[in-house]
């Protein structure tokens, strides 16, 4: 498979989405940063030590973007990147009696929502939860949010689904509120949300491309590990975000022409070279997405000059004149977010695209 194809459709977004809150998601492994260390040394010992040759200036840290790691922060829906519903209860409800009830065919009638529910200290957090204690909580009202990406919905999707989990919600003997839904507001989310998928350009990227042959791939991975580049997610290449306002600020994506990802076990047993490296990222998605583009463009280059390649670049998969025309389309979406009132890297964009 391509390395485009493994990373199509948003490589950075959460995997953890399952349908005890509403949404059904593919269970995927996730391995901690140790064991996924640890297989690279095995294959590839000295990968940690390795010397290094360049130095990524991470960006500073905005507060807009700084995590909440506060234990009692509110869990609410995006008021932007969903439309959600509120229905109170007449009197408080045990949360794990009432998510027992509801069946996955339910869920699919109300349109795959995630379902949060209010705290008699009106605090809000998700429906189900790892902690039994909190589980085992009273709520007062159930909130139901439905994903306006496009992905799994259409505009008629919330209408469609407010119905019928308030028809359901009227057998209960929790005496929830009757709820009317504005679907004009629900029209003005979903064409704003539209707008803010549609902008351009998704990636900018730099194409290192070797001048003659292939590329070997030990010496690449000594490269771009040197660089702070390191080996992990979809065993592809990532600068991780030290300042944690993203999960990477940049891959490395290289490309094989066969299985299109780094192989360690392969590379260690040098039968596994490359086409080329892929320096890339979402724009739309970063947090500080002109400083990236500097800071990738001296990886890419520290690179070429080391394995002696040619700089392609390339604004969504399409060939451009060189880096300037990079920072323009950077310059462009930036620009085109914050006339929509939104801003790059934030949560509200993150969960849209």
């Amino acid at each position: 498979m391509s390395w485009w194809k493994r990373l199509l459709g948003g490589p950075e977004k959460s995997a953890d989405n399952d349908a005890s809150n509403g949404q059904a998601g593919e269970q995927i492994y996730i391995a901690p940063r140790s064991e996924i260390e640890a297989r690279a040394e095995d294959w590839l010992p000295g990968t940690a030590d390795l010397p290094t040759i360049l130095d990524l200036a991470p960006p500073s840290v905005d507060p807009a973007l700084a995590p909440d790691l506060r234990p009692d922060r509110d869990y609410a829906p995006d008021p932007i990147a969903t439309h959600s519903i509120e229905w109170p209860a007449a009197k408080p409800f045990g949360r794990r009696v009432f998510r027992a009830a509801l069946s996955s065919e339910e869920l699919t009638q109300f349109g795959q929502p995630t379902l949060y529910a209010r705290l008699p200290n009106g605090r809000i957090t998700f429906l189900t939860c790892g902690d039994d204690d909190e589980f085992d909580a009273n709520a007062t009202a159930i909130i139901a949010a439905w994903d306006l990406s496009g992905e799994v919905t259409t505009v008629r999707t919330p209408a469609t689904g407010i119905a019928a989990m308030s028809a359901w919600l009227a057998t209960r003997s929790e005496g929830f509120a009757v709820v009317h839904p504005d679907e004009s507001k629900l029209r003005q989310q979903w064409d704003h949300a539209q707008a803010i998928i549609a902008v351009l350009p998704q990636k900018v990227e730099i194409l290192a491309q070797p001048r003659h042959g292939s590329l070997d791939g030990r010496t690449v991975w000594r490269t771009l590990h040197a660089m702070g580049i390191t080996w992990g997610d979809m065993d592809q290449f990532q600068w991780a975000d030290p300042t944690q306002q993203a999960d990477y600020l940049f891959w490395a994506a290289v490309d094989d022409g066969d299985i299109g990802y780094a192989d360690p076990g392969k590379i260690a047993a040098g039968t596994q070279h490359f086409h080329g490296v892929h320096f890339f990222f979402d724009v739309a998605r970063s947090p500080a997405p002109q400083h990236v583009l500097g800071e990738m463009q001296r990886a890419a280059a520290m690179f070429a000059t080391t394995m002696n390649c040619d700089l392609i670049y390339l604004v969504d998969q399409v060939e451009v004149a060189g880096l300037t025309d990079l920072e323009v389309a950077v310059a462009g979406c930036i620009r085109e977010l914050q006339e929509l009132g939104v801003k790059h890297g934030s949560s509200s964009v993150c969960q849209l695209r």
